[in-house]
This record gives C-alpha cells, sequence and structure tokens, in this order.
C-alpha cells in the first residue's frame, strides 16, 4: 500500500494530467479499501500529514481533480474506523475550499459531496 503515499505526493506535482490521475487513484484506492472491507486499512486512508499534500492540490480548479478530492476527503472523514479528524485550522481550510465548490462548480455530484463535507466539518468545528 506504499504505492497510495506516492499518489498523495503526486499531488504536488506541476503537470496537472498527474495530479488529476493521482486523485483519481487516491479515491479508487480509497474505493478499493471499502469494498473489500479491510478490516486494517491503515494504510488506505487519508492522514492529516497528507493534507499538505491534497489541499494545494484544488488550486488546480480542474473539476475531475476536485470532484475526486473531495470525494477522498468525505469518505476519509466519514469511515466508522479511523476517520480522518483534520486540526481546527485544516478543517476550517476544507469547509471553505467546499464552499467555494459549492458556489462555483455546475457539477451536480461535486456540489453533493461538497455539502456533504460542510456538514462533517461544520460537526468536527462544534465539538
Amino acid at each position: 500500500m506504499v504505492n497510495f503515499q506516492h499518489f498523495v505526493t503526486l499531488l504536488g506535482a506541476s503537470d496537472t494530467q498527474i495530479v488529476d490521475k493521482a486523485a483519481a487513484n487516491i479515491l479508487a484506492f480509497i474505493h478499493f479499501s471499502m469494498i473489500q472491507g479491510i478490516a486494517k486499512n491503515d494504510s488506505l486512508v487519508i492522514k492529516e500529514s497528507n493534507l499538505v499534500h491534497i489541499l494545494p492540490a484544488f488550486k488546480a480548479e480542474k473539476t475531475s481533480i476536485c470532484k475526486n478530492l473531495i470525494k477522498s476527503l468525505y469518505w476519509a472523514m466519514s469511515l466508522n474506523k479511523n476517520p480522518l479528524r483534520p486540526s481546527h485550522e485544516n478543517t476550517k481550510q476544507i469547509q471553505k475550499i467546499s464552499e467555494k465548490l459549492l458556489q462555483t462548480s455546475d457539477d451536480k455530484s461535486l456540489t453533493n459531496t461538497a455539502r456533504e463535507v460542510v456538514k462533517l466539518c461544520k460537526n468536527i468545528l462544534s465539538q
């Protein structure tokens, strides 16, 4: 599962196509983990330390990148076991990104997921 971390690191690439493929693969890894019902999926979860690569990738403003990353964050934050619980500052940043996606995207799937991420962020910030 070392490849998962490599794809997270590739989100910092300057080539948008590489970032796009990396975002798609991160989501695929997470889906694989969920479908397989892997009990110990420590290597297939987004960790706080990964956000340093994930959050700046939203600046690409490419729909497919944003869609894959927001879905990945949603699944990571809503897992029953080992959910992502970002720091207060990162949670605020994720919420801000999600709210921007709600305002600027015409993609229904993306906006629905962004709306759910906003709810998760508000829940985390209220604790």
